[in-house]
């Protein structure tokens, strides 16, 4: 399983973020192009904007789906996040830990731009080389030079901080063991997520969410995402049903523009909680509707390419 944040643009220019669970089956490690892949099938999603300690308890219903108190062997592809390792503490104590390794590759990098200098003609080959000895033979000796590397350095720098971030999760840094074990070493999945499952529908142009409006579309995302919107369209309505919806009445063009020029508006009723669902079904858009244009147009289209395709 992996866990990742991303912010999305709510009311009043600010930014709020959603935390996103994925699970996921790992395949069996192929080679394509002479390199051992290790890849990922059968995600699943749960994405909420809420605090940590809440979203904890939010995923036991996923995870309980998904088996994981069964499973025989678990893994967390994450970022080094503290809020993370205190989500795995509560669901998957046991779980082989990994830091994503472009994360882990980052800070690395980081500490060479800083001591060499970001034009340094051996820079980029310094890094590689740290980038494959981390990798293929693990983080002792990268650690080791990075220390001899640092000596010097002004304490409470980048590299300092970076330093002492991979020093804490030397533990998750063990890539060739884990390679071995056929873990995958990115968050490739949980970083699709944010973008394919979250950032496509709630970061469009213009889009500033009301925040009471994110974790009940993010719910219906989740459902569709993870092919079960049948199942999930049927508790809505069982929902819907039991508490009400609240909906503004449709008005006139002609009453909205009187209301609107006059000095105090009434406010305007809302559709009492308890009232049921069939007492507040929306009229229809009449027949010039742009909605109704822009639909009849698509299904012409549509007519037409299947007319054409017989020919």
């Amino acid at each position: 399983m992996s866990v990742d944040g991303a912010f999305v643009p709510v009311l009043h220019g600010e930014w709020a973020e959603v935390k996103t669970l994925v699970v996921g089956e790992v395949s069996q490690p192929r080679m394509v192009d002479g390199k051992t892949v290790v890849s990922t099938h059968s995600h699943s999603y749960f994405s909420r904007m809420a605090e940590a300690e809440l979203f904890q308890r939010l995923t036991l219903g996923e995870l309980y789906r998904r088996h994981l108190e069964t499973a025989e062997q678990v893994a967390t592809v994450s970022d080094g996040a503290e809020w993370i390792q205190g989500f795995i503490d509560f669901h998957a104590p046991t779980a082989t830990r990994i830091l994503d390794f472009p994360h882990a590759a980052q800070r690395i990098c980081q500490i060479g731009e800083a001591v060499l200098g970001a034009d340094h003609a051996s820079l980029r080959a310094w890094q590689t080389r740290q980038l494959h000895d981390l990798k293929h033979h693990g983080a002792a000796d990268v650690l080791e030079r990075l220390r001899s590397f640092a000596a010097g350095q002004p304490s409470g720098g980048i590299v300092a901080e970076n330093l002492a971030y991979l020093e804490k999760r030397v533990a998750q840094l063990q890539y060739p063991r884990f390679q071995a074990e056929g873990w995958p070493i990115g968050s490739g999945m949980v970083e699709s997520a944010n973008k394919l499952v979250v950032e496509a529908r709630l970061k469009g142009a213009g889009m500033h969410w009301n925040r009471a409006s994110v974790n009940p579309l993010l719910a219906l995302r989740n459902a569709v995402c993870n092919d079960r919107w049948a199942e999930a369209w049927q508790q809505s309505v069982v929902q819907i049903r039991r508490v009400g919806i609240c909906r503004r009445p449709v008005e006139s063009k002609s009453a909205a523009a009187r209301e609107s020029s006059s000095p105090v508006s009434a406010p305007i009723s809302a559709v009492p909680m308890s009232e049921p669902l069939a007492s507040v079904v929306p009229p229809k858009p009449a027949a010039e509707h742009p909605w109704r244009r822009k639909n009849n147009a698509t299904k012409a289209a549509i007519a037409q390419a299947h007319a054409q395709a017989k020919l």
